[in-house]
């Protein structure tokens, strides 16, 4: 009977193990994500700066590209990551971080937006924000976008964006 007893506990401990992949996902939540207006995208060459979306069709002086802001919340006890974003509104979606260097902005994409455990990441202008590349249509004030954010622990996670002006 103590053996029984003993094996029970084990099963259950390996089931209950296995059913939860054994280590603990981190929890993320999404607050206010917003995408900039293409109408709105303007280059700032007078003061040096470059905005988080200043690229243009030469040819017609349409904004082609935009960028995208949320608060990103790891709740969890966990490391997160952002890897990547994911939406039909734009040829291609990057994560880019924008900082000074040599009085000025400058941009780059980076592989990753890590969160750590318990905190908050703002993707803002001037700092860690999604790039859209391409867009396949204008973006208006009042539009909303779906946008697919895939965390390496948490997996993906679907978010409606309102676009807004900045």
């Amino acid at each position: 009977m103590r053996i029984e007893l003993i094996s029970a506990v084990l099963m259950i401990i390996l089931l209950n193990s296995a059913c939860s992949g054994g280590t603990p996902e981190a929890s993320i939540n999404i607050s206010d994500p917003w995408v900039r207006a293409s109408g709105m995208v303007e280059m700032s060459g007078e003061s040096g700066i470059e905005t988080d979306a200043d690229i243009h069709d030469q040819a017609g002086g349409m904004p082609v590209n935009t960028a995208g802001y949320m608060l990103v919340e790891n709740v969890g006890g966990q490391p997160e990551k952002l890897l990547r974003v994911e939406s039909d509104i734009a040829e291609a979606v990057e994560l880019h971080l924008s900082e000074m260097a040599d009085d000025v902005m400058k941009m780059r994409q980076v592989e990753f937006i890590e969160v750590p455990p318990n905190s908050k990441v703002e993707l803002k202008p001037g700092g860690y924000h999604i790039m859209f590349i391409g867009l396949n249509d204008s973006l208006d004030v009042g539009d909303r976008v779906e946008l697919k954010l895939i965390f390496e622990n948490s997996g993906e996670l679907a978010v409606l964006a309102e676009v807004r002006a900045p």
